[in-house]
C-alpha cells in the first residue's frame, strides 16, 4: 500500500501527539522531569567527536540533526505541558 504525503503527515502527527502526551505523563512522575530534561540536553547537540565528517555524509548528518531537533521539541513540549498542569494558576487544556 502506497501512502500519500497527507496520510504520512497525519500518521506522523498522531505519533508526535501521542509521544508528547506520554512525555507529559512521565514528567509528572517522581524524578521523571529531571530524567527527561537530561535526555533533552543529551539530544540537543551531537558532541564533536561523535561525528566524523569523513565518515558521515552531509545528508546523513542533516537527517540526524533534524531527528534530534524533533526529539528535543517533543521532550520540551511534554515537559512544558506537565509544568502547566502542575501549576494551579495555569489555564487548563481541553
Amino acid at each position: 500500500m502506497q501512502e500519500t504525503l497527507d496520510e504520512l503527515g497525519a500518521r506522523t502527527n498522531a505519533h508526535r501527539q501521542l509521544l508528547v502526551h506520554l512525555v507529559t505523563l512521565l514528567a509528572g512522575q517522581p524524578g521523571g522531569a529531571q530524567a527527561l530534561e537530561r535526555l533533552a540536553e543529551e539530544t540537543e547537540s551531537v558532541v564533536d567527536h561523535e561525528e566524523d565528517p569523513g565518515v558521515t555524509t552531509p545528508s546523513a548528518y542533516g537527517v540526524q540533526a533534524r531527528t534530534n531537533a524533533e526529539m528535543c521539541r517533543i521532550l520540551r513540549d511534554g515537559l512544558e505541558r506537565s509544568a502547566r498542569q502542575a501549576d494551579p494558576t495555569s489555564p487548563r487544556e481541553e
